[in-house]
């Protein structure tokens, strides 16, 4: 389905979809869902309190943390002309995994290899430390909950 939208984002346009992908970002400029087999990510946007959100900076900021797939259910507005040409306006995230990097993904952006090989750096940490799984005292990562 992310394919799809992402082919044809006015076919979607103020519809409610839900999609299945990688979910990548720097914490600062971007954030992309992305499944390997598309040319081009899709960016989420979302405001805070969205359904699943604490679920999902658990396991974005767990000892196996990196990459992470999930479901996100959302609404779709297509932007022809602009940069991006979509955007994603996600209500819920479920469903998220932790994912290791595949060597035989086609990754267009280079996202995804160094997501995967940058691990607890300090962009990792500022999105942790927002989401409190850092102890802001001593700056040392704390276990978010199971």
């Amino acid at each position: 389905m992310l394919c799809q939208v992402l082919a044809s984002p006015a076919s979607f346009d103020g519809q409610e979809v839900t999609v299945r992908g990688i979910f990548t970002s720097d914490y600062q400029h971007y954030s992309l869902l992305i499944d390997p087999a598309c040319e081009r990510g899709l960016p989420p946007y979302s405001g805070r309190g969205v359904i699943g959100k604490d679920l999902f900076d658990a396991v974005m900021c767990s000892e196996a943390g990196g990459l992470v797939e999930v479901t996100a259910r959302g609404r779709v507005e297509a932007r022809p002309g602009e940069i991006p040409a979509v955007k994603f306006w996600v209500e819920e995230y479920s469903d998220p995994r932790s994912v290791e990097f595949n060597p035989g993904w086609d990754d267009h952006f280079g996202v995804l290899r160094s997501e995967s090989t940058e691990r607890w750096d300090d962009r990792r940490m500022r999105m942790c430390f927002v989401a409190g799984f850092v102890d802001p005292e001593t700056r040392e990562r704390r276990e978010p909950p199971q």
